[in-house]
């Protein structure tokens, strides 16, 4: 799945691997085109509580 998101905009998938029928996976994201710094973050909802847990970016380097 692939998107472009415009200066300031922000962006929700909501169960992203229902669709795939999958129960894990991973996120790639990476800036296409500008140089101006971006910020990436995940949410995990559990599915008993609806509790989220703050998923940080990971890898590297910074944007």
């Amino acid at each position: 799945m692939e998107r472009a998101l415009a200066a300031g905009e922000r962006l929700q998938f909501n169960r992203p691997l229902e669709a795939l029928g999958q129960t894990s996976g991973y996120v790639r994201i990476e800036r296409m085109s500008g140089s101006s710094k971006f910020v990436a973050y995940g949410v995990l909802n559990d599915a008993v509580t609806s509790d989220g847990s703050y998923v940080p970016f990971s890898g590297g380097p910074w944007p």
